[in-house]
């Protein structure tokens, strides 16, 4: 990453040689270069730690949001977590796991292509040597350079600084080497009974890197020069205007040399906030924001700022925080003070953001914790489903097994063939190579050793096991007589099929994953401080990791969003046509009775030159709108949707009024159906609640939420858990157009 397209051309000697090198470099790097999804698995890693790091340093939150100089705490932060792939030596050194998994690891191919560079780096040494006739100890042998890098990885930090000091007569001329020097120093610095020695020492060799590397750069960008200016800071003070004038043109020089890599500009923030510029912080981090890096720290970073630009009196913060509302979930921010500041003081508005900032991340974080639940449960559930084999040997996809009422009636669709004897011969014999019921057994004790992962269940394994225990006895006597029955062969009849449908995923396990909520749930409220929180997340992460599941952060994002999930065929025709003469199962259809009642409101929910029209199915307009959709299952939408309430304004968030229920669209994606019994109103009925409230100043609200009235099959409920405080029902009321808070 540091050599391709970033050389400097200018600097660099011309000659054949080294072009020739450079060009074999070149290719060897393109061979083997680092999977993306290795990277991205150091970058998680990496923006975690940056995440605790931050939080340690911010014991309390108002030094975010009132300012000053106690934030100068963030200083620290550059050398407790470095730069992401710069600190590739001292992380493979650390973390043993990752040699243990392979990471890293260089395929033979490229140790081969390695083994033919190192003899041409020697050939191109010769031929620059009588050409530059430069000093032979300038050249560093293999062995040399195998020593260094060993010594790089030696975890005893300690030991690492006195090897340095030893080899350090044969590296004076390579600038990298006072870098790594000094970044042992500044190591040592925090564990030593001396650190104004080795502070001093870290300091001198910044100093020799920066020196040289002035003298020699042949990289346009220079992430290891950024490293030492970042570091070289935490070891300044920032008392007078030298010091900040210092730090401030080493800042500015890791943002030049940083190429705009967003691991070394998320760093050049804190020295930014330290000397109090927020100006140039808040330009680095709408940066960070807008590339996606990290964004949910980042967005409270900015949002922190931008409430303590408004509490000093800068009306200007307020246009630029609803903007960033538009990027992130604003539960995520620190909350906009302005009704609160209309009602107290500075102090006591800060003190109440933070409480709500506070109260927000905790409940964010409750909802991650239920997301993975509930995928986790789902995973199991179709593991353990599977373990009935499908009559007819047929396959399907895993939504055949989900547990949903349409995947249950497909099984029991399935089950008519085994009317015949054949196959129901045939059918047996596949229960009994499976080992029915006992095969349900593993899935379970897989499902138990992997909760018991989970900090949260810590100390509480014995009752979730009993959980399962319980039932498992309670359908003992019943599993017993379906074994025999399998084990007999001729017994075994399409009834005992059914039966062991009956015998769900829930039977065994709805106690176990209530108890397992509920220790989640009292995890989260235990936690006092964002650090704390943060670990638990990451604990969170590591769970979703090691079962192959979406992380919460992505679960949390597309919690409502439509997916694209394959459609199950719904058995119309069932054999009680045949068996008993009657029609049991109809097609619910309300499409009609839906499209009467729009019909009969539509004027009077949308003025004449509104900026939201209601299209009606079959129209031209209600065609476009979906052929210019890129929703998921969009021709399954489209054939239960009566008509959509289409906002047109730029905001472009609109309504989908189907046979079933609300659908929203939020920040240009789909939400999942909100059934019209689970609509609510707020307690003065101006707002829609759905999965977002729901306003909109260029239609009549009334009449729109007694049109949704009309669809309900009893009356509204008023609901209060989008404003909990009057101050959010006032804020919304006052904001123009349509907002979804």
């Amino acid at each position: 990453e540091a050599i391709l397209n970033n050389l400097n051309l200018e600097e660099m000697p011309k000659d054949a040689a080294l072009l020739n090198i450079l060009n074999q470099i070149l290719n060897t790097i393109n061979s083997f270069r680092l999977q993306e999804g290795e990277k991205e698995f150091v970058e998680q890693e990496y923006q975690l730690r940056l995440k605790n790091a931050m939080w340690s340093a911010v014991p309390n939150l108002g030094l975010i949001i009132t300012g000053g100089n106690p934030i100068i705490q963030f200083a620290s932060l550059a050398s407790q977590v470095g730069i992401g792939y710069m600190n590739y030596r001292k992380e493979k050194a650390s973390a043993l796991y990752t040699l243990e998994k392979g990471r890293w690891q260089l395929q033979r191919s490229a140790l081969e292509q390695f083994s033919n560079l190192r003899r041409e780096l020697f050939n191109t040494a010769w031929k620059l040597s009588e050409t530059y006739e430069y000093a032979d100890e300038l050249r560093l042998t293999e062995r040399q350079i195998e020593q260094y890098n060993a010594i790089l990885m030696d975890d005893d930090v300690e030991r690492k600084y006195e090897r340095l000091k030893s080899i350090k007569e044969h590296f004076y001329g390579y600038p990298p080497f006072w870098y790594f020097l000094g970044n042992a120093a500044n190591e040592l610095s925090s564990v030593s009974d001396d650190p104004d020695y080795y502070r001093q020492e870290a300091i001198n060799n910044y100093d020799t890197f920066l020196a040289t590397f002035s003298q020699s750069n042949l990289l346009r960008e220079n992430q290891l020069a950024s490293a030492c200016a970042l570091e070289y800071i935490d070891l300044l003070p920032c008392k007078t205007d030298k010091d900040i004038t210092k730090i401030k043109g080493l800042a500015d020089f890791a943002v030049k040399m940083s190429g705009g890599a967003n691991d070394v500009m998320q760093l050049c923030v804190f020295p930014y906030i330290r000397i109090n510029d927020v100006e140039k912080a808040s330009e680095i981090l709408r940066h960070l924001v807008n590339e996606g890096y990290n964004t949910v720290l980042n967005s409270q970073l900015l949002s922190g700022i931008y409430v303590n630009q408004y509490l000093k009196g800068d009306n200007t913060a307020e246009r630029k925080y609803q903007y960033l509302k538009n990027r992130i979930d604003d539960k995520y921010l620190f909350p906009f003070p302005q009704q609160l500041l209309a009602d107290g003081n500075n102090d006591e508005t800060a003190e109440e953001v933070q409480k709500t900032f506070f109260e927000n991340q905790k409940d964010i974080l409750a909802q991650k914790y239920d997301l993975v639940i509930k995928l986790f449960q789902e995973k199991y559930r179709i593991l353990f489903n599977k373990c009935i084999p499908v009559p007819g040997g047929k396959e399907y996809a895993d939504n055949y097994y989900d547990g949903s009422a349409a995947s249950y009636e497909a099984r029991r669709a399935d089950g008519v063939i085994l009317r015949s004897i054949k196959n129901a011969k045939e059918y047996v014999a596949e229960l009994q190579e499976c080992d029915y019921p006992y095969n349900l057994l593993p899935v379970l004790n897989d499902m138990m050793n992997a909760v018991s992962k989970l900090n949260c269940v810590q100390g509480r394994e014995q009752a979730l096991l009993s959980c399962l225990s319980e039932k498992m006895l309670e359908k003992r006597e019943g599993l017993i007589r379906l074994h025999d029955r399998i084990e007999d062969g001729t017994r075994f009849m399409q009834d005992n099929y059914y039966e062991m449908l009956n015998l769900s995923f829930e039977t065994f396990t709805d106690t176990f994953f209530e108890l397992l909520t509920d220790y989640s749930s009292e995890f989260i409220d235990s936690k006092t401080d964002l650090l704390s929180m943060n670990e638990a997340e990451i604990d969170l992460i590591d769970f979703c990791n090691d079962q192959w599941l979406e992380t919460p952060e992505e679960l949390y994002r597309h919690a409502n969003d439509i997916k694209a999930d394959p459609v199950l065929q719904k058995p119309y025709l069932g054999p009680e046509l045949i068996d008993e003469g009657i029609l049991s199962s109809a097609v619910d259809d309300k499409f009609n009775t839906v499209l009467k009642i729009i019909e009969e409101n539509k004027d009077d929910i949308c003025a004449e030159g509104s900026t939201s029209k209601m299209l009606m199915c079959k129209s031209d307009e209600f065609d476009r709108y979906f052929i210019n959709a890129y929703f998921p299952n969009k021709q399954e939408i489209r054939k239960k949707t009566v008509a959509i309430l289409d906002d047109q304004s730029k905001k472009d968030r609109d309504l989908l009024f189907t046979t079933e229920g609300l659908m929203q669209v939020y920040r240009g994606r789909l939400k999942t159906v909100v059934l019209y019994d689970d609509v609510e109103v707020n307690s003065d009925e101006t707002h829609l609640l759905l999965h977002w409230v729901y306003i909109n100043d260029q239609i009549d609200m009334k009449k729109l939420i007694d049109t949704v009235a009309l669809l309900r099959t009893k009356p509204f409920e008023i609901s209060r858990r989008w404003n909990t405080k009057e101050m959010q029902a006032r804020i919304i009321k006052s904001q123009s157009g349509i907002s979804f808070e």
